[in-house]
């Protein structure tokens, strides 16, 4: 593993402390608790989202002004067949905290018919404060699908 002169120096300077008592293993340890921490979404393992024909959120963290990282995941369509087209959509708030902005254009995350592979990747969002949402919609279906979405993020001190 390579370091670079920052990263040394930083280093360096935290031992200096740790031995010189300007700093303790403990406040090390909360110092690290504190810093991002990578979790799996609550929905994974569970029996998946029943397609409805609507817009239907599988996956939102509010923010509550706590900096987080979302990680993208992805979602198995492998239910769908020939008949069936199913738009995935990303949304953040803007820098006001409060309206949400589409991140992802309709004629890209648009799938019809049988995908191949079936597990659809959803991209990382930068690092924020505010909500994340993600959505699904099945807009043609001949019968309710159930798609298995797979989310990460990571949240400071979590």
């Amino acid at each position: 593993m390579a370091f670079d002169e920052t990263t040394l120096g930083e280093m360096y300077t935290l031992l200096r402390q740790l031995a010189g008592g300007a700093v303790s293993l403990q406040s090390l340890a909360d110092d690290f608790a504190a810093e991002l921490d990578l979790a799996k979404d609550p929905l994974i393992g569970t029996a998946g989202l029943l397609l409805d024909g609507t817009e239907q959120t599988i996956y939102e963290h509010d923010g509550e002004g706590i900096p987080f990282k979302f990680e993208g995941g992805f979602v198995d369509l492998s239910t769908l067949i020939a008949t069936d087209t199913v738009i995935i959509r990303v949304y953040a708030t803007s820098g006001d905290g409060v309206n949400l902005q589409r991140l992802t254009i309709d004629a890209a995350n648009t799938y019809t018919g049988v995908v191949d592979p079936p597990q659809i990747t959803i991209p990382d969002v930068p690092p924020c404060s505010y909500v994340v949402r993600v959505t699904i919609e099945c807009t043609a279906h001949v019968a309710f699908k159930t798609v298995y979405p797979h989310f990460y993020d990571a949240v400071r001190g979590s």
